[in-house]
């Protein structure tokens, strides 16, 4: 059993004396300035002597082969309020001098559903027609997915595939119809594909 006798007394003891040192925040602020005047001197070397950055849009061209028609009207009714995403309306080009040899087939314009074929006729030898198509779709984003013979064995087919901003995959076909050594009538096609992105 213990009595308050064995218990210390701390009332009677001496008082620790408070600490002298301060805290600086002097190397902190050193650090701080001394980032701050080299930031700005690599601001002011960047201004002086950094290389200016231009922008410039270019257009593809291709080596003796066909241009690009300025305007796209002969798919005018392929072209819809609602379909297609204008990351593949870009892709509805046509070489210049390019008519409508034919109807516009729109068998569905449904989100989700989309597809429109065009028939068109070119003086241009068809293997022209089709390097068009593979250089500028490929250079626009598309994949190269099928080439050779069409399933109706009518003529040369390409078959490209494009994810779209509005989650479906795009394909576009290019398939030759008819030819000579001069002309070919074609079939443009652009539909979606039901599978998601």
């Amino acid at each position: 059993m213990t009595t308050n006798s064995e218990i210390p007394d701390e009332s009677n003891s001496p008082i620790a004396p408070p600490l002298t040192t301060t805290t600086s925040i002097r190397p902190a602020m050193t650090v701080l300035v001394v980032g701050a005047l080299i930031l700005i001197a690599f601001v002011f070397i960047d201004g002086v002597f950094g290389s200016q950055t231009t922008t410039t849009t270019t257009s593809i061209v291709v080596a003796g082969g066909l241009e690009v028609s300025p305007t796209n009207a002969v798919l005018a009714d392929c072209i819809l309020p609602s379909n297609p995403p204008e990351d593949i309306k870009s892709s509805y080009i046509v070489p210049t001098h390019t008519v409508l040899a034919g109807t516009t087939h729109v068998q569905s314009n449904d989100p989700g559903n989309y597809d429109c074929t065009s028939r068109l006729f070119l003086n241009a030898p068809q293997s022209q027609i089709l390097g068009f198509y593979q250089a500028h779709l490929e250079a626009l984003g598309w994949k190269l997915i099928s080439s050779g013979l069409s399933a109706d064995k009518h003529g040369e087919q390409l078959l490209f595939e494009h994810a779209s901003s509005d989650t479906f995959y795009w394909v576009a076909g290019v398939t030759i119809q008819s030819h000579t050594a001069t002309s070919a009538t074609w079939n443009l096609r652009f539909y979606q594909n039901d599978s998601f992105v």
